[in-house]
């Protein structure tokens, strides 16, 4: 059983729609990744010394505080695989609310399966997709919920089976206007996104990301 005073460092805390996996969903942003691919969007998620560090109880609190608003969570970064213990305590306590689990993670699920990352295995039980492999730039594209084409989306349960026929289609990207500027979650090139900030520091607009 995890323990409630499990710390889990994370860079973000938020919502979207069909961006992060599908549906509306409460997506926590791990802090730390090992694997660094060229052309990262979230390279200030890289440091594990950055974002804020979070016991599970404060994050249960959260999600339950959304039970109603959200089919699922997702974990995405950074790296969830670099802390292992809080992306597999946070599944499970999604699973136990009824909730839907997506993973984000540079590791292939070959590299998962062959026990290389003590503990990866056990997350796959709670996951209903896992959306896997580095990023690569040359392979950079506008595909949903993946950056570059040699990322696969895995339907580990059958829950989200209607959606394997939308792979084809294009990425989504969502815009949250609020008095404190514009906020872009996406799934587009780190290319899409200079250009599109660019913009934005043109018309004196604040932005954030991803």
């Amino acid at each position: 059983m995890m323990s409630k005073s499990l710390k889990i460092r994370l860079a973000k805390i938020d919502t979207s729609k069909d961006v992060n996996g599908p549906g509306n969903r409460l997506v926590f942003w791990f802090q730390g990744c090992p694997i660094r691919c060229s052309g990262c969007m979230n390279k200030d998620f890289w440091d594990f010394s950055g974002g804020k560090e979070y016991d599970l109880k404060a994050l249960q609190d959260i999600i339950e505080a959304l039970t109603g608003e959200i089919e699922g969570i997702t974990l995405t970064g950074g790296e969830p695989l670099a802390q292992i213990e809080g992306a597999i305590a946070l599944a499970k306590l999604a699973k136990d609310l009824g909730l839907t689990v997506v993973c984000f993670t540079g590791y292939t699920i070959e590299e998962i399966d062959s026990g290389i990352l003590p503990g990866a295995k056990k997350l796959l039980r709670y996951l209903d997709i896992l959306i896997e492999g580095r990023f690569i730039p040359e392979l950079g594209g506008n595909y949903l919920w993946r950056g570059s084409a040699n990322q696969r989306v895995i339907f580990l349960t059958k829950r989200y089976e209607s959606w394997k026929g939308l792979l084809h289609r294009g990425g989504v990207s969502e815009l949250k206007v609020s008095a404190q500027g514009v906020k872009v979650v996406t799934t587009l090139t780190d290319k899409f996104w200079r250009i599109f900030t660019r913009k934005l520091e043109e018309r004196g607009l604040n932005k954030s990301r991803p």
